[in-house]
């Protein structure tokens, strides 16, 4: 899983992983919104990005942010959190290059307006 931020006026993160780190990231997440609190990690393999992916129960809409640690977080109410886990592109059939986008638009009630965008980007090639 690589995650890398674009800073400046269209500011922007993306997530790229195979559709298996998707699967096991969309399960981690669903296991954390069954819990109701805490967070789980996704560390970063790529070397040219931020360190990874935290995902954390807190309250509100959900915030995707860059944090002081170079790590990007997502975090919102349970609802908010499963929200995003359920946007997650982890269906094996997906072809490379498939992506959703994870943003405030469209999800004006889920998702914070000062929320970065967030594209989530299917790669099988190793």
């Amino acid at each position: 899983m690589e995650v890398i931020y674009e800073s400046g006026e269209l500011s922007e993160a993306d997530i790229t992983a195979t559709s298996a780190e998707f699967a096991a990231m969309a399960n981690q997440i669903a296991e954390l919104v069954q819990s109701g609190e805490g967070e789980v990690r996704f560390p970063a393999s790529g070397g040219r990005g931020l360190l990874g992916l935290v995902v954390r129960i807190s309250t509100g809409p959900a915030v995707v942010a860059v944090g002081e640690d170079r790590m990007l977080s997502v975090g919102g109410s349970r609802e908010a959190v499963e929200i995003f886990g359920r946007n997650i592109p982890d269906e094996n059939c997906l072809p490379d290059g498939y992506h959703v986008h994870f943003e405030h638009a469209g999800r004006e009630s889920h998702v914070a307006s000062d929320s970065v965008p967030l594209v989530m980007v299917v790669n099988n090639v190793a």
